[in-house]
């Protein structure tokens, strides 16, 4: 036996028959024995890192960890990873290319993830640990597999980014619990999240800042190895001094996180990192990327998949979206364009001119001024340009390379060095809360400058490029006194001095889309104000989306400058939207020009070409966009803006195409006229809207109603099943989806009793939304039990509306005569209607409007009033075509609360038996597969793709019982399902046939 092995296992035996030995009480012996079988290495065992997430061992060559063990106690059970070690092993195999799992008798080795061999050296017996003298070949020829570890070379842009992700993880989770273990909070660590949650993100927690670091570290590695010219000596202080000086803050905590003052218990991440882009070939990886987005910024291309890779959700919460770079071309080309023609300035972005303007003088004292400070004329740039969610420098890059090329056609490139210094940094302005983006700009704009021309501008000089790392949507904050807040604070210091005195004339960029800000502070909230007052709507939420709070803000500059340029790539829910109305019109009275580039691209909405063609998005997101630019050129223009629009169909590459070939004076605008009271930023069609009011709303004829019921806790209040309690009642919560509520009010959050109390009793319910922000009207359904919100749509802004047909009194019971009820109808309307059609009953007003909600040329001709507000239906002409309506309007009812469903046993055939469990959905030939082998038959195109509100309940209805196995009455009620929908689909023509063929109408269509 190998005299190392022997002694190692004689070591053991001596610990173990103490009685008292734990796992660590090994470590000793087996550090002994891999230094002694690899010499080459140095094995490491560091108990501090140990208890932050480090494996026990690290086994390295000089500074590159080469491979490490974690160890258990001997005979653990769990030495594959299965049970109670599935996370811990999971991590680090994702994590590190070679690692070996040992309780120290048996020793499993995995490398890149994958198990590769294992092997048991000893075992215990009567008491004792005794050697296996046969496995020890096996044992050393894994030990000589660790010995040759040489990381792989590494060529794959998906394997990089995925590398680099799970390598980010395990950073975050060590500095995490680095964090946590520092109970008086006297680390290094611990002082700097102090520092950033006093000065810039207040609500930081541990895990927020190991997500900070652990991102910088990994990112900015990898942007440093992106431009060095010797990756063979690549290494983490190398990086550190690739780091620009003209950025002294981020050389700080650069510097701080990952290079000379690395913290140990994280350098051996840091280190393993490097180690991978010392193998990694950076032309190879980036060579093909942005071939289909059009993405020429391999740095922010990548970093997106990086985030993809290391946490989708920040990714999303974030709006980290890459910018295609046509559009960035187009936004920064039709700024450079307005400056020249709107603004008389020819050299566009490139212009030099100066201003004055009167500031105050912090630390002094002027009794005579209205602040109290004294005030000079201060000199800037006039085209002082801020993007305020910079981040990693794609637009302020674009606006560079714009400029350079506006002196290049004047035939002055010659003076581009001086230039640099003079003109062109001191208007440059950016702002970026996150870090890691944060420094990839810096590094970017920085090595632009120095290439860009071929003429190095910012080498070796200490002028900062004026990007800060700081939240646009706050105001300043004080220092905390410590060293690292002193760096913090005087970067916050500057920002708030470009915040608060350089009139910002052009603001452009890509802001981040979050609906669930967390940008709440009182400074923003305030400013936001100007966009909610006077709308008298229940829910105005999506009003603070942080793209809308970014569209505020570069409201506010241009209005504090007098004049000026907001030009930004967003969401474009704002231009159409019903509670944006106060937006667009306070946009209205802000600027002289407002153009709108609509590139649509929303899949919720479906939108096609009209070629019927499919219509993509620029980004890979589901939410539409426009390109929004608005002029303020005149200080004294007190008209509305001119609002000029266009559409943009089509698929992902013809847009590229569009952008990069046309400007905004070759392009056919339409010019809108937007009218009160929505003012939209959209071409609509109002010349039937005389006619469509003449009608009654749905809200003036039954007067008490509410939205849905809203329990919050939809997982625990409602069910297929009948809860066991007496506040057991039906509940429509999809479209023919009734399920069973725990109709606690102490429990459901919003249930909308002083309504629904009525539906307790014997009613029926029109169930309909005020507004559609994803489709055309078609969000009309009935109910006769408690009803959900998202009943008719599930879609942001469509939020469901109940209006009972009958009102009961406060002590009525379910089951007791309801001969006291009243109808929940305006005497008014009920009577003008009794007054062309005779006496009518509150069933047949109920089933009339539902009719008429049905007949598809009612939807057409007045669809843009029914995407607005509550429905308004036609007063009847006469008798004979009111009772028509009825007619219809009565079996749909009966239809959509499938209390008669004709029978059609050649519909929905279910003829395969097995487990009946849904999985993956599949329309295939008239045929619904729910799993692989099982299917519903003969199950009609139109009755699949069919809509109802914001559902296409052929669809949702399974989807919704996703791994359930369904049952003998789920089966039956699907072909019901089915059923309905196909019935339905044939009376809504029969509706349509009835207006344009009897010449008898209930109302005038056409």
């Amino acid at each position: 036996m190998h005299s190392a092995v022997k002694h190692y296992i004689e070591e053991l035996n001596a610990q173990y028959s103490t009685g008292y030995a734990r796992e660590h009480s090994y470590r000793p012996a087996l550090q002994t024995l891999l230094s002694a079988l690899l010499p080459e290495y140095k094995a490491t065992n560091e108990p501090a890192r140990i208890e932050c997430g480090a494996p026990d061992f690290i086994l390295s060559k000089g500074d590159t960890p080469m491979a490490f063990v974690e160890c258990k106690d001997i005979s653990d059970p769990d030495l594959d990873g299965t049970r109670q070690h599935r996370e811990q092993f999971n991590r680090y195999k994702s994590s590190l290319d070679n690692i070996v799992f040992t309780d120290y008798l048996d020793f499993h080795l995995y490398v890149d993830g994958n198990f590769v061999d294992s092997v048991r050296i000893a075992e215990v017996k009567g008491g004792k640990i005794t050697p296996i003298t046969s496995n020890e070949p096996t044992f050393l020829q894994l030990i000589e597999k660790l010995a040759h570890a040489q990381p792989q070379k590494i060529t794959s842009s998906e394997k990089l980014a995925n590398i680099m992700a799970n390598k980010a993880r395990l950073l975050a989770d060590v500095i995490e619990r680095s964090l946590d273990a520092d109970k008086e909070g006297t680390s290094e660590l611990a002082g700097q999240m102090a520092a950033f949650k006093q000065v810039l993100l207040h609500d930081l927690t541990h895990k927020t800042l190991a997500d900070i670091y652990a991102q910088t570290i990994c990112y900015g590695m990898f942007a440093a190895r992106l431009h060095d010219e010797t990756p063979e000596t690549f290494s983490r202080l190398e990086a550190a001094t690739l780091i620009p000086k003209t950025n002294p803050f981020l050389r700080q905590i650069f510097q701080s996180i990952a290079g000379f003052d690395l913290d140990d218990r994280i350098a051996w991440i840091v280190d393993d990192l490097v180690a991978a882009f010392r193998v990694t070939d950076m032309e190879k990886i980036m060579g093909n990327y942005g071939e289909d987005t059009q993405q020429t910024d391999p740095m922010m291309y990548f970093y997106e998949d990086f985030l993809r890779n290391y946490d989708p959700a920040s990714k999303k919460s974030c709006g980290v979206y890459y910018t295609p770079q046509p559009v960035v071309n187009f936004i920064v080309r039709a700024v450079d364009q307005i400056l020249k023609d709107d603004f008389h300035l020819p050299m566009g972005l490139a212009d030099t001119s100066k201003i004055k303007v009167d500031r105050a003088v912090d630390g002094t004292n002027d009794k005579k001024s209205k602040d109290g400070k004294a005030h000079v004329l201060k000199e800037y740039h006039k085209v002082q340009i801020l993007d305020p969610a910079t981040g990693t420098g794609t637009f302020l890059s674009q606006t560079i390379r714009q400029v350079y090329q506006n002196l290049c056609d004047m035939g002055m490139q010659g003076m581009w060095t001086n230039y640099v210094s003079d003109h062109l940094i001191p208007r440059l302005n950016g702002f970026e809360l996150m870090m890691a983006p944060y420094a990839i700009a810096h590094l970017k704009l920085d090595m632009l400058l120095n290439t860009i021309g071929s003429v190095p501008t910012t080498k070796d000089t200490n002028q900062r490029l004026k990007v800060y790392l700081t939240n646009s949507l706050e105001e300043y904050n004080k220092d905390t006194g410590t060293l690292f807040a002193h760096w913090l604070a005087t970067e916050a210091t500057e920002a708030s001095i470009v915040k608060r005195d350089t009139p910002v004339m052009v603001m452009i960029g890509n802001p981040p889309y979050s609906v669930s800000s967390n940008n709440n502070g009182e400074w923003i909230s305030h400013l936001m104000y100007e966009y909610k007052k006077n709308l008298n709507e229940r829910n105005i939420q999506p009003l603070s989306d942080d793209y809308i709070k970014f569209i505020r803000l570069g409201q506010y500059y241009v209005q504090k400058n007098g004049t000026g340029i907001l030009a930004y790539i967003s969401n474009n829910s704002f231009i159409d939207g019903l509670i944006h109305r106060q937006m667009r019109r306070s946009l209205l009275d802000t600027f002289d020009k407002i153009y709108i580039l609509d590139l649509h691209g929303n899949t919720r909405k479906k939108e096609t070409c009209a070629d019927g063609s499919k219509d993509e998005n620029v980004f890979d997101i589901m939410q539409g966009v426009s390109i929004n630019i608005f002029v303020k050129s005149q200080e004294t223009y007190t008209g509305d803006a001119q609002v000029f629009h266009k559409d943009l169909f089509g698929n992902r590459q013809s847009k590229y195409e569009f952008l990069e070939t046309h400007d905004l004076s070759s392009m056919d605008w339409d010019l809108l006229q937007p009218q009160s009271p929505q003012y939209f930023f959209v071409p609509k069609d109002f010349s039937a809207q005389e006619e469509y009011e003449k009608g009654f709303g749905v809200d003036e004829l039954m007067l008490v109603s509410t939205s849905g019921v809203k329990t919050h806790h939809d997982k625990e209040l409602v069910s297929t099943i009948p809860f066991n309690t007496s506040n057991n009642i039906r509940y429509f919560y999809r479209p023919f989806d009734i399920q069973w509520i725990d109709y606690d009010l102490s429990k459901v959050v919003r249930a909308r009793y002083e309504v629904m109390k009525h539906t307790l009793c014997d009613n029926l319910c029109i169930c309909t939304c005020r507004q559609q922000t994803s489709f055309d009207f078609q969000h009309i359904l009935v109910s006769n039990s408690v009803t959900d919100i998202c009943y008719v749509s599930l879609q942001t802004g469509e939020t469901g509306y109940v209006f009972p047909l009958y009102l009961y009194p406060d002590n009525m019971q379910p089951g007791i005569d309801p001969s006291n009820r009243i109808p929940n109808l305006d005497k008014g309307i009920w009577s003008r209607i009794e007054s062309v059609v005779g006496p009518a009953t509150p069933e047949q007003i109920f089933d009339y409007i539902y009719g008429v909600l049905h007949i598809p040329s009612y939807r057409t001709k007045y669809k843009e009033f029914l995407k607005v507000d509550f429905p308004r239906i036609p007063y009847p002409t006469d008798k004979e075509a009111f009772d028509r309506i009825v007619h219809y309007g009565t079996q749909l009812r009966m239809l959509h609360l499938m209390e008669f469903v004709p029978p059609m046993p050649e519909i929905a055939q279910f003829t395969t038996s097995g487990d009946n469990i849904v999985e993956k959905l599949t329309y295939k030939d008239g045929n619904v597969y729910f799993n692989k082998t099982q299917c519903f038959s003969n199950v009609p195109e139109v009755a699949w793709n069919f809509y109802i509100g914001g559902y296409q309940p052929a669809q949702k209805w399974l989807k919704d019982r996703k791994g359930r196995a369904l049952t003998f009455d789920d089966i039956l009620h699907y072909r019901n399902i089915i059923i309905v929908l196909l019935e339905t689909n044939r009376i809504m023509k029969e509706l349509d046939n009835e207006q344009i063929d009897r010449s008898t109408k209930p109302f005038d269509m056409h």
